[in-house]
């Protein structure tokens, strides 16, 4: 009997057989393919859309871009404010390679000084601006150019060729150049003009790289453009009544003067100045008060100057007649319990006489004629008490008060220029209807160039005007 019994038995096997695996495998394989296959499908085809605008946004987005402002003229075309190109410098300290080269280029600019002073102040920040308002044409723009850590943008600067002249009517920009007085300020949607929005590429980090400045660089129309606007003012009237002004306020020793010329039959304003100006184009802080326009904001007792739009108040209503003359008591009267008096003391005046010799007797006895409530009325009809209109931020009404608190002696008052206060324009527009045949005209700063003047109403008779003209003329 052998030692050894055979063992090689048939077992069944729990492994598949080989062909049964490839079958498997090759299976698996088309199974994985299908599915990449339908998800690339649904990606590629039916989510593209979707997936496209995602991938966009990762990479580009739209920027605002503000309107170049409009400029402002005289109204003969001369420039008053303009807005100039200009570049402004960003430094990024942590990328420039080296740093020596922005020194040297530094070192050899005419604001050698400035602008080493700003680097070495700021040198440690991640960004800051060397300069903002560098002319397009400097050798210092040439010289940077090509300089890793340098940005360069293109900026725009508002400047005022005219300097003080006709600045309290212009106003100025601030930093951020919105208008803050004058016409900068009234017209400042006007001027502005429409902010457009352009698409730019974001870098891998998501920060927006140089391709705006250079869009705009190459095409200024990406930029939308504020309007234009044309002034009644004329700038070398303007200058002769400047220099005169001045001239008489050092002679007169006068704290300010101010003068203003209007076309009594358009109403546009020719020339408006004040010797107490600014600079609209100093770096240094401006007040309000500086840039304050005293000829449209301050207010005043109109005084003398009132009595010749009285006597035509008194002719209006048919109060007094052209040869008459007026007993003034020698030059004192009572009224109220208080005294007014004249200076020329004399006993009958004619009316041109009243005027002439400035009598406050005789037109406080004329106002009697009057009354309180047909005085006040007339005043109103004159345009004192309310805003002109004038296209400019600012303006005073005046001072009026209601007739019916008024006592006999602010009657007389009223009669020669006391208890009310006028602004310089709103005198200077009852005047016109003297010169230009009785109406009250609508004043304004912008030319109108138009042959028939705009005219609000009409307050003097042809009779009244020709007569009140011949008086002021004496």
């Amino acid at each position: 009997m052998s030692r050894y019994q055979n063992t090689n038995t048939s077992a069944p096997s729990h492994f598949p057989s080989r062909s049964t695996r490839i079958f498997l495998l090759q299976l698996s394989i088309v199974f994985g393919f299908s599915f990449l296959s339908y998800h690339l499908y649904k990606l590629q085809i039916n989510s593209s859309d979707h997936y496209d605008i995602l991938a966009l946004k990762q990479h580009s987005t739209k920027r605002k871009i503000g309107g170049v402002r409009g400029s402002i003229s005289d109204r003969n075309g001369r420039p008053l404010a303009v807005s100039i190109r200009t570049i402004g410098i960003g430094v990024h300290p942590n990328k420039l390679d080296p740093s020596e080269a922005l020194l040297e280029n530094l070192d050899k600019s005419e604001d050698r000084d400035e602008l080493l002073k700003s680097f070495r102040a700021s040198n440690h920040k991640k960004f800051f601006w060397l300069a903002k308002n560098v002319h397009p044409d400097s050798n210092l723009i040439d010289s940077l150019a090509g300089l890793k850590g340098i940005s360069l943008h293109s900026n725009f600067k508002r400047v005022y060729p005219q300097g003080t002249l006709a600045a309290s009517i212009v106003g100025r920009v601030g930093r951020d150049g919105a208008g803050l007085a004058g016409i900068e300020s009234h017209f400042e949607s006007r001027l502005t003009g429409q902010t457009k929005s352009i698409a730019v590429n974001r870098d891998a980090r998501g920060r927006l790289g140089a391709q705006l400045d250079t869009q705009l660089e190459s095409d200024q129309s990406l930029r939308g453009e504020g309007s234009d606007i044309q002034l009644s003012i004329d700038i070398m009237i303007d200058r002769i009544m400047d220099e005169e002004l001045s001239f008489t306020s050092k002679e007169a020793d006068a704290k300010q003067a101010f003068g203003l010329m209007m076309d009594a039959d358009t109403g546009e304003v020719l020339a408006m100045t004040q010797t107490k100006g600014f600079n609209p184009n100093s770096d240094k802080s401006i007040g309000p008060a500086q840039m304050r326009n005293s000829i449209l904001q301050d207010s005043f007792e109109p005084g003398s100057t009132i009595k010749p739009l009285v006597l035509g108040l008194l002719f209006e209503n048919g109060l007094v007649s052209s040869g008459e003359t007026v007993d003034c008591n020698n030059g004192t009267i009572r009224i109220g319990g208080h005294t007014i008096t004249d200076v020329h003391k004399e006993s009958r005046l004619t009316l041109a006489e009243i005027i002439l010799h400035s009598s406050n007797v005789g037109m406080s006895i004329l106002s009697e004629r009057l009354g309180a409530q047909a005085m006040h009325q007339g005043l109103k009809s004159l345009g004192f008490g309310s805003k002109t209109g004038l296209e400019c931020s600012g303006e005073a009404k005046g001072i009026l008060r209601d007739w019916k608190k008024w006592k006999s002696v602010d009657l007389a008052s009223a009669s020669f220029g006391h208890g009310y206060a006028v602004s310089m324009l709103q005198m200077a527009r009852a005047y016109a209807a003297i010169a230009n045949g009785g109406h009250i005209p609508k004043p304004t700063l912008i030319a109108s160039h138009q042959k028939y003047p705009i005219q609000e109403k009409k307050v003097f008779s042809p009779f009244t005007v020709v007569f009140l003209k011949e008086i002021l003329r004496e």
